[in-house]
């Protein structure tokens, strides 16, 4: 009887076990039904480690011409785009080059590319061996006036697709490939006309092999005996993440990976991944697409298009899909790619010549004309790039990472990231530079003051500055691939790696270049470590740095905590101890608000501003001559076109641990309680305004309060920094209230920070101490310095205040202070100190900054200190000698 019960326990056992590991069950072990689960499809480009020959001829089909509507009303294509009968599931390629149009043929098939075969008696086709022509071309084509032009000498796409030797080492690899019946321009009527010669095999997929071809020789892909791998970055994506929705949503989250093409035996397209997830019962899903810059054409195109005309062709019409669409922006992101500029200025000396940041992104034109052009035609197709705020979005991120940079680099290194004379967030002011188009695909045709720059004409600008250090910092792309490895340094003629870079990973390169402006020909040094210094003293030294390949860790984490808002928009939630204490819906046109009425949270309240024009960007339209109709941004504070993203339901509330089991650590001078503000890593550009309560008893001085925001990668506190578009800070001393803008949500607290302006700008490291010893070795000891010290305390807080909101005085408090380090050690070591005049300038103009914004007593110090500067009683004192009287000087002594 005994065996039989114990037998029956452990049978059951058994049947428990199976029963738990193959019903779903949630972060807290209950059961999930498959239709409440969220179903997360991460979509990538695919593109695989080695050469694949399928992927490489299918991608460019893919990623621009997709489908055509064969009937005016054909289901499951609302969403195509053009004018029936010129109705396609893509615009990038005109109509009549994506599609075989009656009457067109030629756009669509009107020369071949061919390999001259070994024994130079034939061309074989690249695509199909099969297809062949003899060399030379027979008499009946000539005649024709049908030639073979050898693929080197001839450029598509706007300078992007090109088929030139290797500038490193002059190796041709297209050589033997030859364009014949290549497409030519009428110099009669201007128009393209073709001595064509069709062979049956679309234009574009010949191109693009053979674009390839170039490109996997200069760029060393391998060809692996076992054939094409997945990409490192991608599998470790793909771990990473999967652990992390397993740790953090235990099986409310199914997460599968799906690619724009796929690689036979390793990847899978990602619209047939998303019809696996419909026909197992799923009714809710994630796409996510790894993107840094929101843009139309990888979102809505490439990602949803291919889902929805899956999901739609499948009779899945009651899949919900929210919308994972840019990664940057967050703390998370800016501090990885602030990794990324350490690295490089590591290399450099503090303190020295300027470094200008050239932060660069992709950058999209918008081709084509419009759909309501009074005369349907051919060319009628209508861009994915219009119905666009990429601009916006990609200058907000770009502003977002600057406020970072200006932070934490400040006192460190002297970065410039405005042309000379101009400060501010105004985009024509900064370095802020596009990598992949001319400029002139940019911008309305004649207005060169809003017009956009790219690499090269940053590089020229900023030599013609007098820069002598210059940082291409790209943060558009994922991983180190073609477009940064290749592409962009075709288009704006910059310096390849080396097969031995390429073969060690190695995709940054440092070089040196003439100073002289324009010299896009001018030859050109690759400088190498420990120095990295330029032979020539005259040139300029410049870097152009990698990807996220090195801090692949990081962006992955960021990335994770994007998706988790989106899976977050379904009122799932992570494993990490939320409680939703309020919630409210938020629209995109009108926006909306969520507020905490009662408990220790209360008051903490999120109010989303509406959409600043509804009808735009989505009003914009190239014009018929191709002259582009959209309102770039350029002042952020006036030009946003969008607030929030889409509609949504937010949520305030409590979130108690930072990762499962780990508590969330408070922010140190903490006034109020940590509120989690969601769905996380929510996005808008006009911000979001976000208010939080303070208790009275924890704030010494209301005024100093300032908002911190939660980095999940440096598991500490981030200061908000101002947000283009919005509000300065408002503290209500009745309501004990806090109110400031937010670009981005989280977890949101606030404090009081540092009131020593010397911490504020040094940090807490060697050069703060030195301060503190000039304090109390030199001045304690004068009754002058005595007086300084008062002041300086007297003024402190304010001060602080003042230079936290202005970041730009700050990195220029910054920059005085490594000036001023060597005469703070000279007195404190009671040796002769030395100040050069050029310092004393600079530092009326900081003193004269900073006054402006400046109470009555700020003022009063300021003008005081001033004033001793001039009358040069400072120096006199203690013994400071100055190396030649500066007009400053002058300049104060009148004042007095």
């Amino acid at each position: 009887m005994k065996q039989k019960t114990a037998f029956s326990a452990m049978a059951w056992g058994i049947i428990a076990a199976m029963f738990f590991l193959v019903v779903p069950r949630g972060a807290d072990g209950a059961e999930v039904p498959v239709e409440d689960k969220i179903a997360v499809l991460v979509t990538d480009w695919g593109t695989p480690d080695g050469y694949d020959f399928n992927y490489y001829v299918n991608i460019g089909k893919r990623s621009r011409i997709g489908e055509a509507a064969k009937s005016q009303d054909q289901p499951c294509t609302e969403n195509f785009v053009g004018v029936w009968p010129y109705l396609s599931q893509f615009g990038v390629f005109p109509y009549i080059i994506a599609f075989n149009t009656p009457g067109y043929e030629s756009g669509y098939d009107g020369y071949g590319i061919y390999w001259l075969t070994d024994n130079q008696t034939t061309f074989a086709n690249i695509i199909d061996p099969a297809i062949t022509v003899a060399n030379p071309l027979p008499q009946e084509l000539t005649d024709q006036g049908i030639v073979a032009d050898p693929a080197r000498d001839i450029t598509f796409g706007r300078g992007r697709v090109i088929f030139t030797p290797n500038p490193r080492d002059g190796i041709d690899y297209v050589d033997g490939l030859y364009i014949i019946g290549k497409p030519a321009l009428n110099p009669a009527t201007g128009k393209v006309q073709y001595s064509g010669y069709p062979n049956g095999i679309h234009d574009a997929s010949e191109l693009d092999l053979a674009y390839w071809t170039r490109v996997v020789g200069i760029m060393q892909i391998p060809q692996y005996a076992d054939g094409p791998r997945i990409h490192p970055f991608t599998k470790q994506m793909e771990e990473d993440l999967t652990e992390y929705f397993a740790t953090h949503f235990g099986d409310s989250v199914d997460i599968r990976f799906g690619m724009y093409e796929a690689t036979a035996g390793l990847t899978r397209r990602h619209e047939e991944v998303a019809l696996d997830f419909a026909r197992e019962g799923f009714k809710k899903m994630v796409l996510t697409r790894e993107t840094t810059d929101n843009n139309n054409y990888a979102n809505m195109f490439m990602t949803r298009s291919y889902v929805d005309l899956a999901l739609c062709k499948g009779g899945f019409s009651d899949v919900a899909i929210e919308q994972i669409k840019q990664v940057g922006r967050t703390p998370e992101y800016n501090t990885t790619v602030l990794l990324i500029l350490r690295e490089h200025l590591q290399r450099l000396n503090p303190g020295t010549d300027p470094v200008a940041i050239l932060y660069t992104t992709y950058g999209n034109p918008w081709p084509g004309s419009s759909p309501n052009a009074a005369t349907v035609n051919p060319f009628g197709v209508y861009h994915p790039w219009v119905s666009d705020v990429y601009m916006e979005n990609a200058y907000l991120n770009y502003l977002s990472f600057k406020r970072y940079a200006e932070d934490a680099l400040a006192g460190q290194y002297n970065l410039i990231y405005n042309r000379p004379d101009r400060s501010g967030d105004n985009r024509t002011d900064n370095y802020y530079t596009y990598g992949m188009f001319q400029p002139e695909f940019y911008t309305v045709p004649g207005e060169t003051e809003s017009e956009f720059k790219n690499i090269r004409e940053n590089i020229d600008l900023a030599k013609q500055d007098g820069r002598k250090e210059i940082v291409v910092l790209l943060s558009h792309w994922y991983y180190d691939s073609i477009d940064n490895g290749l592409a962009i340094r075709d288009v704006n003629r910059l310096p390849i790696n080396t097969k031995e870079d390429l073969e060690e990973d190695k995709f940054w390169i440092d070089w040196c270049e003439s100073a002289a402006v324009s010299n896009a020909n001018a030859p050109w040094t690759e400088v190498d470590p420990p120095n990295y210094e330029c032979s020539n003293p005259d040139d300029v030294h410049i870097v152009l740095t990698e990807t996220f390949d090195n801090v692949s860790d990081e962006f992955i984490l960021n990335y994770a905590h994007i998706i988790r808002g989106g899976v977050e928009r379904y009122g799932v939630f992570p494993d990490l101890g939320i409680t939703i204490e309020a919630q409210g819906e938020i629209s995109k046109t009108t926006g909306g608000t969520a507020e905490i009425k009662r408990g220790p949270r209360a008051r903490a309240k999120i109010e989303a501003p509406p959409d600043p024009d509804p009808s735009l960007p989505e009003g914009y339209y190239p014009t018929a001559d191709h002259a582009i109709v959209y309102e770039t941004i350029n002042n952020p504070e006036t030009d946003l076109k969008q607030a929030a993203w889409s509609d949504f339901t937010a949520y305030v509330g409590r979130q108690q641990y930072a990762s499962p089991g780990e508590e969330l650590p408070e922010l140190a001078g903490s006034v109020g309680p940590a509120v989690f503000f969601g769905p996380y890593r929510t996005f808008f550009n006009k911000p979001a305004r976000i208010t939080l309560p303070y208790k009275r008893l924890r704030a010494l001085n209301p005024k100093n309060i300032r908002p911190y925001i939660y980095n999940e990668l440096t598991k500490g506190w981030d200061m908000v920094y101002p947000a283009p578009g919005g509000q300065g800070i408002e503290i209500n001393r009745i309501a004990r209230t806090v109110s400031f803008d937010a670009q981005v949500l989280g977890i949101f607290a606030l404090a009081e920070p540092p009131l020593c302006p010397a911490k504020a700008v040094a940090g807490s490291g060697a050069e703060l101490q030195t301060l503190y010893a000039l304090r109390d070795t030199v001045l304690a000891k004068q009754a002058r310095g005595k007086k300084y010290i008062d002041a300086y305390y007297s003024s402190a807080p304010a001060i602080v205040n003042i230079l936290n909101e202005h970041p730009e005085l700050k990195a220029q408090a910054a920059q005085l202070l490594l000036k001023v380090l060597p005469v703070c050690s000279s007195l404190i070591a009671s040796q002769r100190a030395v100040v050069d005049a050029a310092v004393i300038e600079d530092a009326v103009r900081l003193l004269d900054a900073v006054s402006v914004y400046g109470d009555p007593t700020v003022q009063k110090n300021l003008l005081e200190l001033k004033q001793d500067i001039g009358s040069r009683a400072i120096f006199k004192n203690f013994g400071i000698r100055l190396k030649k009287k500066s007009t400053v000087t002058r300049v104060a002594d009148g004042l007095i």
